[in-house]
């Protein structure tokens, strides 16, 4: 069978797909993976067939961008997932999805949830498609909605034929809030690369810090990281921060704590398994990991759907929110180091938030198996 896997640029969006398209080439299935140019290394990196779609003109995109540290949170979400997302990529993407369904001929295409031109691509084909949550449930309804004008102008009836299509997740239920709006058809798998903790975290704990590739290379990324360099002072753990990029020159950021290691990049699984807490910016695979690992976390949300994904850790309970000051519109972007470091010290020391991570990493390892995701789209 022929699997083609399409995604946009970014690697959190791309990185959720993997334990699928592995899942697929274990059956013995073909697979091909689709996305913009600027995906093409992470892709290939891991030795899998690319088809190279394009990007938006430049001038456009720099444009709906520019725009996004400007304005309110939610008007922000909206342009990039309306805009960006809904008609920009899709005008760029859909001529190679097209082609790719036309040329490669797949039997069943799964994209990232945030990838929508290739749900139009399979329905002027008749292939079933189906899509991977790449946020916790919060954006799918209200990303669509965002996205309808572009979309239907694209194709009729696309937001619904979307909407009823299988909806893939990693997310357990505990994680998913009773007031959320779920697709007609929801199917929830396990990462195998994902495992709780099988023994006493280490003493001294370590807390591993990371606020994602995106944020490290914006103008903001020296301020967040020395805000945690300075609440790392005294705190009576061993701090990982994880940079989100190898370009950065370590020595720029001025005499470490003691107690702290920087590293450029690092295999987030493997961190996570060894470590005692987990601080994010509440992207989607730092906050799973920690949620599947069964560790406490502190959310420091940034943009995009990074504050629902704070309010979703509070309202669930495996760990606490720190709302990073700036202004009402536009980026959000110091850390008060002095909260930083109370916060993560609760989540260490109260036992209710491993006790709820743990009861969430239980949820998650209960799901179906990756493997199962064909036969849970009736395709086996």
């Amino acid at each position: 069978m022929r699997i083609l896997f399409s995604s946009t640029r970014g690697t959190g969006h791309f990185t959720p797909l993997v334990p699928l398209i592995d899942a697929c080439l274990r059956g013995g299935h073909e697979v091909l993976v689709a996305g913009p140019p600027p995906l093409a290394p992470t892709v290939e990196a891991r030795g899998y067939p690319f088809w190279e779609g394009a990007e938006p003109p430049e001038d456009e995109l720099g444009e709906a961008w520019g725009r996004v540290p400007t304005v309110s949170p939610e008007e922000a979400n909206a342009i990039v997932v309306g805009e960006i997302f809904g008609r920009l990529n899709v005008h760029a993407m859909l001529p190679r999805l097209t082609a790719a369904c036309e040329e490669w001929q797949p039997d069943v295409l799964i994209r990232e949830q945030a990838e929508f031109a290739a749900a139009i691509a399979a329905e002027r084909h008749g292939i079933v498609h189906a899509r991977l949550a790449v946020s916790f449930g919060l954006l799918d309804a209200q990303g669509l909605e965002w996205a309808r004008p572009a979309l239907e102008s694209e194709e009729a009836g696309i937001v619904e034929r979307i909407w009823e299509s299988p909806y893939l997740t990693f997310v357990p239920p505990g994680m998913e809030g009773a007031d959320i709006a779920r697709p007609p058809v929801v199917h929830r798998f396990r990462d195998p690369a994902v495992r709780a903790h099988e023994a006493p975290a280490v003493d001294p704990p370590l807390v591993y810090v990371s606020f994602g590739s995106v944020a490290a290379g914006m103008p903001v990324a020296p301020v967040l990281w020395a805000g945690v360099l300075e609440a790392a002072e005294g705190l009576p753990a061993r701090v990982l921060l994880a940079l989100g990029s190898r370009e950065v020159d370590v020595a720029t950021l001025g005499p470490l704590p003691s107690n702290v290691t920087i590293e450029g990049w690092v295999n987030p699984a493997e961190v996570l398994a060894e470590a005692s807490a987990a601080v994010s910016h509440g992207g989607f695979g730092t906050t799973l990991g920690a949620i599947g690992a069964g560790l406490p976390q502190v959310v420091v949300p940034l943009f995009g759907d990074q504050p629902d994904t704070a309010r979703a850790v509070e309202a669930a309970g495996p760990g606490v929110a720190l709302w990073p000051a700036g202004p009402p519109e536009g980026l959000r972007s110091s850390i008060d180091a002095a909260g930083l470091r109370e916060a993560i010290t609760t989540v260490l020391e109260e036992p209710v938030y491993r006790q709820v991570a743990s009861r969430l990493a239980a949820e998650m390892a209960d799901q179906a198996p990756a493997d199962q995701v064909l036969d849970a789209l009736g395709l086996t």
